[in-house]
């Protein structure tokens, strides 16, 4: 059933009987609407956390399947978005927006619009999809960032605490060893076409 346009709710007032009906409407809205998909997916990601918040232990999963139209993964993706809205933004390179813009659009209000500088924002108008795999994709970067940091690190460590003699032999083994895993996988691989099945009596 399609959710109809309730009175305007002020975000200060927002309870969890009038969560469920505000995210509702805002998830019709994104299905039918091409534009500034991005804002209202984070305004219900804002109502979907406060109502988590609300819930008791345990309530969350049958509150979902009792009150929203999309379903309990769906609900989470949103709750994660709004969580990492700040690491969105950058990855996009789009100015901090104001929480206060997708809490008033939580609440039903339009009243503060976007500003004149991201009206034309194409990235505002992406799905939660497209959303949820940039986020992912600048965490796996900032892991591998932060791995060949660590790295680093520990080299240093090690050039520091080994004198230059110690160090050559380190090396030079390290050398010996890699050579010896590349010669073992090239001699599997050059044998590998060779080995052939026994022909069982009976296939003959």
């Amino acid at each position: 059933m399609v959710p109809q346009r309730a009175e305007i709710v002020s975000p200060a007032t927002l309870d969890i009987s009038k969560i469920s009906h505000q995210a509702n409407i805002l998830y019709f809205e994104i299905q039918k609407l091409e534009s500034q998909k991005l804002l209202r997916s984070l305004a219900i990601g804002y109502l979907l956390t406060q109502a988590k918040a609300l819930l008791s232990n345990g309530g969350w999963e049958e509150w979902v399947s009792n009150h929203c139209t999309f379903k309990r993964s769906m609900a989470d993706e949103y709750r994660f978005l709004w969580e990492h809205r700040h690491e969105l933004f950058t990855a996009l390179s789009i100015p901090s927006l104001d929480d206060q813009i997708f809490i008033d659009r939580a609440g039903g209000s339009q009243s503060q619009p976007v500003g004149i500088e991201l009206v034309e924002c194409q990235e505002l108008n992406i799905s939660i999809r497209q959303a949820l795999k940039v986020i992912r994709q600048n965490k796996r970067s900032a892991k591998k960032q932060r791995n060949t940091q660590q790295l680093y690190h520990r080299i240093e460590i090690v050039i520091s605490e080994f004198g230059q003699l110690e160090l050559d032999r380190l090396i030079t083994q390290l050398h010996q060893d890699f050579q010896q895993s590349i010669t073992k996988i090239s001699v599997r691989e050059v044998y590998r076409p060779y080995r052939r099945k026994r022909i069982r009596p009976e296939a003959v």
